[in-house]
């Protein structure tokens, strides 16, 4: 048992919220464990800033990525491999490049900018490959897989960052399925949380 500090009343070791006075109690930093206010952006102790922020819940968070993954995609991940494969992947080309202007436009971009122009330089390098030398399919697929663990590392630090949290990854779908999984991972954001 411990004991509210604003009104003294008694509480289990795992409460969060005094249930006599409504006030939230100190909770550990994750960073140097030492006891930091709920409403605190920023530890004391090390600095460090903190999230989420006061009042956000799993709920809160859920909803936020489904409006990012709203705002990233328009269109289901069957309907995006299909027009993929009935353009030859022209669609799929055209569709990184605006993907890669919308992560700008949500924030994802803000302190990834480096990790996303290299996602430009792989747009380019396929590209290139493909026009260069149709027989280099591989090659290209080598891009295509390369791009997309860019993008969802980009997309997981930012989430790491902003919430506190981790999102699940299926690195064989990574690999075998690239773009279409990276599709599907954006698509399925908010129930990716750990």
């Amino acid at each position: 048992m411990k004991t509210c500090k604003y009104c003294g009343g008694e509480l289990t070791d795992t409460s969060k919220k005094c249930k006599h006075c409504g006030e939230w109690l100190d909770v550990n930093c994750p960073y140097c464990d030492g006891e930091v206010s709920p409403q605190a952006d920023k530890c004391p102790h090390c600095g460090e800033k903190l999230t989420p922020k006061n009042g956000t819940t799993i709920d809160n968070i859920q909803e936020d990525l489904t409006n990012i993954s709203k705002e990233l995609n328009n269109i289901t991940t069957g309907k995006f491999i299909l027009f993929s494969i009935l353009s030859l992947g022209i669609y799929t080309m055209f569709q990184m490049v605006k993907l890669i202007e919308r992560l700008k436009i949500v924030g994802l971009s803000k302190k990834y900018k480096i990790e996303l122009w290299f996602c430009l330089v792989f747009i380019i390098l396929m590209y290139i490959t493909i026009i260069s030398n149709p027989d280099a399919t591989g090659s290209a697929g080598i891009f295509f897989i390369a791009y997309t663990y860019l993008v969802i590392g980009s997309i997981k630090k930012y989430v790491l960052e902003k919430y506190n949290k981790k999102l699940k990854l299926n690195h064989l779908g990574a690999l075998f399925f690239s773009v279409f999984y990276l599709h599907f991972f954006i698509n399925t954001l908010d129930i990716r949380i750990k």
